[in-house]
Order: C-alpha cells, then structure tokens, then sequence
C-alpha cells in the first residue's frame, strides 16, 4: 500500500524540499527562480479584467457578510460564465488557465470576497474538473465529463460529524444484491458548496470480498435519498455556502466509483492529489489577498494618522510592524510563485512537498499580517466597516479580513494537525535506516545560489539556512537514538510538529532569497530589503521551535500529562473555573443523571 511519501515523490523530478529533508539545499533548483512566461500572464491579465468587472457588478462584501446570503441568480451566472471550470478547455465551456492563472483569479476575487472566493476555488480544487485528469477513460470519466460540460456546480463530502482527521470513515457504501450499484447511508459535514451543488463526490467504505477500502462516489445531488440536512454558519466566511449532508440509502451505479490502488492516507489517492493542488487556491490565494489588503491598510492608516504632530510611520516600531507585514506577504507571494508556475509532479523539478507546506506557510504569515494591521490601526481596525462608515471614517474592513483569516488556519486541516501530518514525510529519511546528505560536517555550501547579487546580510542568512538544513539532519540522527522506531517518534507530537515547522521556515527562507537574488538580476534591488526582514524574523521563530523540539525530547518540560489529568478531577481546577458555566451537552448529561 503507498505511502504519503510514495505518493509525492518522483524518481526522476528532483524536489528541494525532499533534498531538505536529507540536510541538503538544493540552490539551483530555486535559483534562478521561476516566473510566469509573458504569454501566459497576459491571458491571466485579459482574465482577471473580466472577473474584476464581474465582481464589481455583482458582490457588494458588506452586504454578503452582514446577511451571509449571495444575491439571487449569482451562483447560476458563475455557471454561466464558467467560472467554476476556470481550467477547463475553452471547448468544453471553461477559461483554458493554467493553475497559475486560475490562482491569480482566485486571489483577485478574494480581494473583494473571499465567501465568492472559496465558491470558484472548490470547484476548480477539489470538485469534479479538478478530479477529471485523474479519471481513466470510461464510464464514470464520461459522466463528469458531461457534468463539467454542463457548468455543474460540484462539492467533496468527506468529513464526518466524528472529526476530518479520523481514518476511517463511517459512511458506507454496500453493494446492492446484483452488484450493480451501491446504497450510500452516512451524514458528512463542513462540505463547502454543499447548499448549491449539482454533484456530489462522496467518500464511503466499501467492503466487498473480505477487504474493505476507502472509495469515492460521483453522485447527483437530486439523487434519492441525498439531502442537505443544515447550512453551517461560521465567525468568518459569511455568505460562503457550507452545510451537512445526510446519505440514506442512495442508490449509485458501480460505474459511479473511482477504484484506485490502496493508500495508507486518511483520504483517498486521488483526493490527496486533487487536495493537495487545491490547497493553493482554497487557502493560499484568499491568504494572499488578505495579507496584501492588510498591508496596505495598515500603510495608508500609519501615513494619516497622527500622533503629537507626527504621522505613525515615522515612528521607528511603526516602521518595523509595516515592514515585518510587507516581508511576510512578500515570502507567500514568492512561494506560490514557486508551486503555481510549475505544478506538475513529473515535471523538470517536483513541487508536491511544497503544495502541502504552501497551506500552513501562508496562512500563518497572513495571519500575522493581519494581527500586525489590527494593532496599527487599533480600535479603527476592531471597529467593522460599516460602524466606520456610519461615522464617515474610512471603512477599511479589517475587522472582517481577520474574521476570514482565522478561518483559514482552520480549513484544510488544522495548522498543527497539518505539520504534524507533514511531518510525518520527514520520517522515511531517517527510518528504518537513516540515509542524510553526506556532507553534514562540511562548511555551509551555496553553489547553485547567485550569492553575487544578494547583499552581504541577505548572503548571511542563505548561509543560515543552509546550515539550519544541516541541524536538522544532524537532529534527527540523534533523535533516532532516543526513539528507535518511528512509532515512537509520532507519538512525540510535539517534535514531529516543530521540526515540520522548521522545515517551513527553512523552504520559505530559501525561496524569498532566491527570488530576491533572480530580481536583482533583472534590475530590481528593492525585495532584499523584503527577504532580510522575513529572514531575521524566521530566524528568530527557528530559534524557539528548535528549544520547543529540544524540550520535548529531553523532558526537559512542564508535566503537561499530569496537569491535564488534574483538570479531570471535580474540584481541582475550581479556582480557574469559577463561574465558567457549563457545556450544554454536559449539562443535559447531569440532568440526566439526576
């Protein structure tokens, strides 16, 4: 059965974050760095002009967010336009994009909206034209065919009201009595386009012959038996069309079922893939747009505000928060650059690895753009838009953008769940036998990287990441001593999880000085200044990540087992929770009980 690791690799594509799992990086993969061709980002610029015009028309943010309710016909005109088939050819009624463009889309409609956003982006991540390429000739490759043909507006349904990150999946598909078709019953919940959809992509167990398998299903969603049971509203994302499903017997054609070989995963082969792709439209792209919105906010507030007779921005820690914002935005623009332009897996270098870091990496960085933007803007950027605007001040709507973001760190999976589960790609490195870079005790070497066009400080930091690449090779062979097997090592979360995290900050650190080294090139000197600030900030997060790691290994730690067990005990932790009222469904409980 393949592994997450079998799944991403390829042999004959090199991958830079695979070599960075050994202790290598790989600089002539990065540099020079990669940029969209002219031909390619004109067709993207005629795109986005049509898209922006069609924004501008239709979605008023305030209104969809105060009412978290699209204005009537729209979802029928993002059909009509083939906007939820942005990749698909021209003939079968798409846009033609390459992934780049359709990313660039989906950022610039989350500029405006992110709800419309995450509409267009499901679709064309992980609904039936993402799926598409992956479906041999046939059967079920002729109904999605016929489907995206259409402008079917389609959904993934694959968490359950158990929690995403369980393997197994309670909904279950039994074959009917001919072997024709199967009878799906289960519930599945947080399906993004589950109100609007015209198909639905179900994944069931299925047990036939004594084996039992994860598949997936391509259902009609006025199909028997198949209903939409809740619309889930959310802090952020309002107006984004989210809801449960519940499955009661519904009758699906064998033909409708993707078989594929097994995998270890908690999702399917395919699903990976198409998930993994689409986390750069899903949470990249809206993360992208929001950091952007967020310096610039915070920019235009720190040049009109005052403070005795000075404006913010020349006050120095002003200046830092304001740079700090521009760098992090800089680093994810420059990692989906990375991902997007070449997608391909078997392609002249293999970004697979990076796809799934690109989800944690900008939404984190968003994040902190958005934090820094609420604290120069203060109670400004706490107050909503349209409070601003009913007092004439400018209503920037901040207070919606981190609502949104927050959003964003949760959706595809938890930021911790995810460099956990990450992390995990780390381990066959090192398990069962280790097999590092060879040169772990040589100098820091930075051929491949044009060092002739960095500054002496951004030079500085390749040569740290370079050697933070090192330390961790060198610190998983002294972790193997501590934890023999790599079941042991898994059940150290928390090391896992911050070595993943450092890789993070090694590949974006990389990235942003290679892009940097390849602009000034060209002429343009100013991103040094963009990949020193992101560079001295990451160091400093590397620095408590690797303490994090270390504590845990060594035990050198608070008893965080023996605290929680405390909590448990009636009566321990009164002083904490006083006053704390309790759970609903707890309080049923005690009822009762009584």
């Amino acid at each position: 059965m393949a592994s997450a690791r079998d799944l991403l690799s390829r042999p004959n594509s090199p991958s830079f974050l695979e070599s960075l799992y050994t202790g290598k990086l790989q600089w002539d993969l990065l540099d020079p760095f990669p940029d969209q061709d002219a031909a390619d980002r004109a067709a993207g610029d005629h795109a986005l002009a049509e898209i922006t015009r069609f924004m501008t028309e239709w979605i008023d943010p305030e209104s969809v967010d105060e009412t978290s309710t699209l204005p009537a016909g729209f979802v029928e005109e993002l059909k009509k336009r083939g906007l939820l088939k942005l990749g698909t050819a021209e003939r079968s009624g798409g846009w033609g994009l390459t992934p780049r463009n359709i990313f660039r889309v989906v950022t610039e409609v989350a500029s405006r909206s992110v709800a419309v956003a995450l509409i267009i982006a499901i679709d064309n991540a992980i609904g039936i034209s993402a799926y598409l390429p992956h479906l041999p000739p046939g059967p079920l490759r002729d109904f999605v065919q016929d489907r995206v043909e259409r402008g079917a507006v389609s959904c993934t349904a694959d968490t359950e009201p158990e929690g995403a990150a369980n393997t197994v999946r309670r909904t279950v598909a039994v074959p009917t009595e001919d072997g024709d078709a199967f009878l799906i019953t289960g519930d599945k919940v947080f399906v993004g386009n589950a109100p609007i959809a015209d198909v639905v992509i179900i994944s069931a167990t299925v047990t036939e012959q004594g084996t039992t398998q994860r598949r997936l299903f391509f259902v009609d969603a006025d199909t028997p038996g198949l209903r939409v049971h809740a619309e889930h509203g959310f802090m952020g994302l309002r107006g984004f069309p989210n809801g449960a499903f519940t499955f009661d017997r519904v009758r699906v054609p064998r033909t409708r079922m993707l078989v594929e070989e097994g995998y270890e995963g908690r999702m399917t082969r395919t699903a990976n893939l198409a998930t993994m792709l689409g986390r750069n439209y899903l949470i990249a792209a809206p993360s992208l747009a929001l950091a952007r919105l967020g310096t610039a906010w915070a920019q235009d507030f720190a040049s009109r505000r005052s403070v005795d007779g000075r404006t913010l921005d020349q006050y120095d820690e002003i200046r830092r928060v304001l740079a700090a914002a521009a760098a992090d935005t800089f680093a994810i623009d420059t990692l989906t650059t990375w991902t997007m332009v070449q997608p391909d897996l078997d392609g002249p270098v293999n970004t697979a690895f990076e796809q799934l870091a690109v989800k944690n990496i900008s939404s984190l960085a968003a994040w902190r753009v958005l934090d820094r933007s609420m604290s120069v803007l203060g109670a400004e950027g706490f107050e909503s838009g349209p409070s601003k605007a009913r007092r004439c001040a400018v209503p920037v709507p901040l207070e919606r953008a981190v609502r949104d973001a927050r959003g964003l760190r949760i959706s595809g999976g938890v930021d911790f769940a995810l460099d956990y589960w990450a992390g995990r790609l780390v381990l066959p490195t090192y398990y069962p036998q280790p097999r590092p870079a060879a040169d772990l005790d040589e100098p820091e070497d930075l051929t491949g990287l044009s060092t002739q066009w960095l500054t002496g400080r951004n030079t500085d930091h390749a040569r740290y990441a370079t050697g933070q690449a090192k330390e961790l090779a060198r610190f998983m062979l002294r972790v193997r001593e501590r934890y023999a097997e790599a079941d042991e090592l898994l059940a150290a979360e928390r090391v896992v999880i911050s070595v993943n995290a450092v890789v993070n900050e090694i590949l974006t650190m990389a990235a942003v000085l290679a892009r940097a080294a390849t602009l000034a090139e060209a002429g343009h000197t100013w991103p040094q200044g963009l990949a020193d600030v992101f560079c001295a900030d990451a160091r400093r997060r590397v620095t408590d990540l690797w303490a994090a790691a270390e504590a845990a290994v060594s035990g050198d730690e608070p008893d965080h087992t023996a605290l929680c067990a405390g909590l448990a005990e009636d009566g321990r932790a009164a002083g904490i929770f006083q006053h704390t009222s309790v759970p609903a469904h707890l309080a049923r409980a005690e009822g009762n009980e009584q």
